[in-house]
């Protein structure tokens, strides 16, 4: 599970892989980070950019996300085809005092 403390400014980096354990190409792509509260419904959409890097999306914390345990899903639009990453679960990301 990734933690972080609340009130965190810094950037938090995910990799997304394809079933063959390749990294995925992101270029021209849109990416959204999903954010569901573990006791909640809710979904909160946070910014996040493609990486420099193949493979990854970049998030910019700011600070506001309250505290508590997050499922995380990144959403990869690429000519009109939404793909969800992981595709066999959630990212886990913790919100700490």
């Amino acid at each position: 599970m990734n933690k972080v403390k609340y009130g965190d400014t810094h950037a938090i980096t995910f990799t997304i892989k394809d079933a063959d354990k390749a990294l995925v190409g992101l270029t021209g792509a849109t990416v959204r980070l999903l954010a569901r509260p573990a006791d909640s419904a809710e979904t909160i959409v946070l910014s996040a950019a493609v990486g420099a890097e193949p493979g990854t999306v970049v998030h910019q914390l700011t600070g506001t996300l309250p505290i508590n345990v997050y499922r995380l899903e990144i959403e990869v639009t690429d000519t009109g085809v939404i793909t969800t990453a992981p595709s066999d679960g959630y990212i886990e990301l913790a919100v700490i005092p």
